[in-house]
């Protein structure tokens, strides 16, 4: 199965997992990188100056347009957590010092490390 950092499919909002799915995991996690925590409008019919198409290019531009065209969409960030998850277990120091360098709580290092098993 395809994955970006750990990131799958299952992993993503319902419109970034439908641009994944007619697309690419990677198509999606470009348009993220640049719309991600905003609200886009998909052109219908879009042309290799449409704002999706300088982002993905015109072909999957074309794929998205299919299912979203003429309608607004909330674009969601890419997320983080399945990275962030693999280096707390990874990482042998304390939990304060992997907290500090993942940028998370010690309760979520200890969380994750226990639903680990670790």
């Amino acid at each position: 199965m395809e994955s970006i950092n750990g990131v799958m499919i299952q992993h993503l909002s319902t419109f970034m997992s439908s641009v994944a799915k007619a697309t690419s995991l990677q198509t999606a996690k470009k348009l993220s990188d640049a719309w991600g925590g905003t609200k886009r409008y998909i052109a219908a019919k879009p042309n290799e100056k449409s704002a999706t198409s300088l982002v993905v290019g015109l072909e999957d531009a074309t794929k998205i347009a299919e299912i979203y065209g003429g309608e607004w969409v909330d674009v969601s960030h890419f997320p983080k957590a399945p990275l962030k998850k693999q280096l707390i277990l990874e990482s042998s120091e304390s939990a304060r010092k992997t907290a500090q360098a993942c940028g998370v709580s010690e309760r979520y290092v200890r969380m994750v490390r226990v639903r680990a098993g670790l």
